[in-house]
């Protein structure tokens, strides 16, 4: 049976808790906390000596907190959501997600899935994210020390240390007196404001650096590059294994916003579920399993667009040093269609991974698996025997540099000229 716990505390009393479910954290107007599960789960110890109250509960639970309390999440064993707190939230381990929103400190030591971050309005200290790591609204600074997946961050106000396995996106409010550090393994989009004052230093092993500055537009094939925001200010570093790209363009994530508010409506159902005595399980392996899905299928489809456009370009600028080299023109040619084709299939086999990873996952659960698609087998590569003049595959790849067509557009002209359709 569930049952709501309301324990009267001091303002200054701490609260500890863990949580083998899921978590719901919140705050109220009321002088106690207030824990809803089921009555046989839960545990709730009032320790005098440090000033603490500690709260173990087995399953999920729902916590409400005075709004100035401070806390202490142990662990939590599923997913969890914390909102609306005005003390310092630190969080140890949560095995599955973590939403955070409208907190304004926050120290997280260890995530098992993603973490989305909204509103945090002082201070945020990440160590160890094993999926991506999303934030909106973030001022005060951020450091994130270790992210496995992708970061992606919007509004972002303050000095940033973020270094990622995956790929970084930031899009600055402000870059005065700031201190800037981006590390990733995969490529690194910057967005700045357009007044911006700032030096940035770029080391890129892709040997790519796209710039789209003041309305104008320069690529750059180098690994070490600076470059001058209205004669310096602040200090930008980055270093990215892919390409990377800077510009004072007014970005807006989309996907941020649109993610945020479908964590709403499954975490409203979610506490409903808790409150109501239904079982929490279905977050884990719905959510989160349907998520990381998507997740992946959308890192796939970037590393495609990364890889063919640093491969397109490569060759336009190959093009442009040897336009007067037939031969050399030719081969180009042939090997743009190759490569994009080549990304194509790589993609395809991390979906398929990644079918199997959520298969596996869901079996754990004990959840049946939902029947998915099937990915389309890559047609058959054929080398040579091209029927394009050495003109018409020069004037595909600058439509192609241009932004006239795409890439998959590119490689069915250059099919559609050889013959192989």
């Amino acid at each position: 049976m569930v049952d709501m716990r309301r324990i009267a505390v001091d303002e200054n009393v701490r609260v500890l808790m863990k949580v083998d479910g899921n978590l719901h954290l919140t705050s109220w107007e009321e002088a106690e906390v207030g824990v809803v599960a089921h009555k046989e789960n839960l545990k709730i110890r009032a320790v005098d000596e440090d000033s603490s109250l500690r709260i173990t509960c087995y399953g999920d639970c729902a916590i409400n907190i005075p709004k100035t309390m401070d806390v202490s999440v142990d662990r939590v064993g599923g997913d969890a959501y914390m909102k609306d707190l005005d003390g310092r939230l630190s969080v140890q381990k949560v095995g599955g997600d973590l939403w955070v929103q409208r907190v304004p400190w926050v120290l997280i030591e260890r995530i098992g899935g993603d973490c989305m971050l909204q509103e945090i309005s002082e201070s945020l200290i990440v160590e160890r994210v094993s999926g991506s790591l999303k934030g909106l609204d973030i001022c005060g600074g951020v450091n994130a020390e270790t992210v496995r997946g992708d970061i992606m961050m919007q509004e972002v106000d303050g000095d940033l240390n973020l270094r990622a396995s995956g790929g970084i996106t930031v899009s600055l409010n402000a870059l005065l007196d700031k201190n800037v550090n981006l590390v990733s393994r995969g490529a690194v989009a910057l967005y700045v404001p357009a007044d911006a004052q700032a030096e940035v230093f770029v080391t890129s092993s892709g040997r790519m650096i796209r710039t789209e500055l003041n309305g104008e537009s320069e690529l750059t094939e180098l690994k070490h590059h600076s470059i001058m925001l209205d004669g310096g200010g602040a200090k930008v570093n980055i270093k990215a294994s892919g390409e990377v790209f800077v510009s004072d363009e007014d970005k807006q994530l989309d996907e941020l916003t649109e993610e945020i508010q479908e964590l709403e409506e499954y975490w409203a159902e979610s506490e409903e579920g808790v409150r109501f005595g239904r079982s929490g399980g279905g977050l884990r392996s719905g959510m989160r399993a349907s998520h990381r899905r998507d997740e992946k299928a959308r890192r796939a489809a970037r590393r495609i667009e990364e890889r063919a456009r640093r491969r397109a370009r490569k060759a336009a600028s190959k093009l442009r040093v040897h336009i007067h080299d037939e031969e050399e023109l030719g081969r180009i040619g042939e090997d743009v269609g190759r490569q994009v084709k080549d990304a194509m299939r790589d993609a395809g086999q991390a979906l398929k991974e990644a079918r199997i990873e959520l298969g596996d996952m869901e079996i754990r659960l004990g959840r049946k698996r939902r029947p998915i698609p099937p990915v389309p087998p890559m047609p058959p590569i054929e080398h040579g025997g091209g029927g394009a003049t050495s003109e018409e595959r020069g004037m595909i790849l600058q439509m192609l540099q241009d932004g006239k067509i795409d890439a998959d557009q590119a490689v069915q002209l250059l099919e559609a000229l050889s013959g192989r359709k």
